[in-house]
């Protein structure tokens, strides 16, 4: 499980204990990130994004003997069922303007996930085929991050029951700090991109890009997109058990990126 994420060191003489304002919010943990940056290099395990990778049998008897999570084994074992109150009826839109606009990043994006096995090619339109969009991102040196999106707000999302969840934040991980500490972050790259889709439910988590020849092309996510409501939910019931783990305090962040 964490031989995927981007493992970073730093000492607790980094962080201001005295002050607790979280309302930077992702500006925070990008501070946290860039404060860091010079010992990247040295002190980073970086590993190759393998989409899911919590579904192999090490890992879930890692959830099952170490941290007891057997409310989530259903999820590792079987892959996650979207809670739909009912099954969205058939419905296809044309992708939304951002994306349009940014056509290029948009097949380069597509090309990506379908290489990375994020994503499957159907000769046959899904049930559902939702909006594709591009999201971005300004960070503070000016520069801007893209990102491609899967729109399930126009009609999947509609669907799917609303479930609470109290998200983590950096407060939290001031509050557990102790002086001397040494502290490790666990930066996941594309978190939801980790988990499976159960089979029966792909059909829902469509989207299509144009052809070179003018035809469209459809496929569906064979994980987690971005987009889905119901996707922040199953993250932090999986991560949730990691701060059973003896003598670790742990604190898990999700930030928009």
């Amino acid at each position: 499980m964490f031989s995927n994420f981007l493992v970073i060191n730093y000492y607790s003489d980094q962080v201001d204990l005295d002050n607790t304002d979280t309302g930077q919010g992702d500006a925070d943990l990008d501070r946290l990130r860039n404060d860091n940056s010079g010992d990247r290099q040295e002190n980073a395990i970086i590993k190759e994004f393998c989409p899911g990778s919590i579904h192999s049998e090490d890992v879930r008897d890692f959830w099952r003997t170490e941290l007891c999570a057997g409310g989530v084994m259903d999820v590792l074992q079987e892959g996650y069922v979207i809670p739909f109150v009912e099954n969205p009826p058939a419905y296809e839109e044309n992708n939304n303007k951002s994306a349009i606009n940014d056509m290029p990043f948009v097949l380069q994006a597509v090309a990506d996930l379908k290489k990375a096995g994020v994503i499957e090619f159907r000769d046959e339109k899904p049930t559902c085929v939702s909006p594709l969009k591009v999201s971005k991102k300004y960070g503070r040196d000016g520069k801007i991050k893209n990102r491609l999106c899967w729109d399930g707000s126009r009609w999947v999302n509609l669907f799917i029951r609303v479930q609470k969840v109290v998200l983590s934040h950096l407060q939290r991980a001031l509050e557990i700090t102790r002086k001397g500490d040494f502290q490790v972050v666990y930066d996941l790259k594309a978190a939801y991109h980790h988990v499976r889709i159960h089979p029966s439910q792909t059909k829902y988590l469509g989207a299509s890009i144009p052809k070179p020849d003018g035809g469209t092309q459809y496929f569906v996510f064979l994980y987690l997109p971005f987009g889905l409501s119901s996707a922040v939910h199953c993250l932090t019931k999986l991560f949730k058990p990691l701060n059973q783990i003896k003598g670790i305090r742990h604190s898990i962040l999700f930030g928009r990126w």
